[in-house]
């Protein structure tokens, strides 16, 4: 893949600088078409918790690399078939480019780590129960979006920024049934 970074970021607008410094030589060296799909979750159910960020983030990355004549695309608390029917339409868009195109996804909000295989993953705002061991079936696993990245639009160079707090998920263990 072109190249993925940012697991695990946390909001920072120093890093978000940096990227915004690279992006500029490949400004420079890549003039080809450029898209983002930036992913800010915010409001999410109590038992998960609202964040206060996400949707500043977003307007922020989003005007630094509208001026980097990156097209676009901001979406605010999404669920999850709206995240995946936005990834989908951005590699679309992405793979239309052809090659040389330059991809720029950024999700803030809620993201987990699964401790049995550490796969991060995005949470989208119809969780409404990280303790529910069905999360990982609602949430999105990050590597399953790089992989519909390179799947979809090979050529293209990937920038990624997983800009989430990452914790490890404990799930409560269940106590055994007693007297049965």
């Amino acid at each position: 893949m072109g190249g993925h970074w940012g697991y695990g970021m946390k909001p920072n607008l120093l890093r978000a600088f940096v990227f915004f410094v690279l992006l500029g030589s490949v400004h420079v060296a890549i003039a080809e078409s450029r898209h983002a799909l930036l992913i800010g979750n915010k409001n999410y159910a109590p038992q998960v918790g609202a964040l206060k960020n996400p949707h500043k983030d977003i307007e922020l990355i989003g005007a630094a690399l509208a001026r980097d004549g990156f097209s676009v695309v901001t979406k605010k608390d999404l669920t999850q078939v709206e995240t995946n029917r936005a990834i989908s339409e951005y590699v679309d868009r992405l793979s239309d480019a052809g090659p040389g195109a330059v991809g720029f996804f950024y999700y803030s909000g809620h993201g987990v780590s699964r401790p049995r295989d550490k796969i991060n993953y995005l949470i989208p705002i119809d969780v409404r129960n990280l303790q529910d061991d069905a999360i990982w079936w609602k949430a999105i696993s990050l590597e399953t979006i790089l992989n519909e990245f390179e799947r979809g639009a090979p050529d293209a160079l990937h920038f990624v920024v997983f800009d989430a707090c990452r914790n490890e998920l404990r799930l409560p263990t269940k106590s055994p049934l007693k007297g049965v």
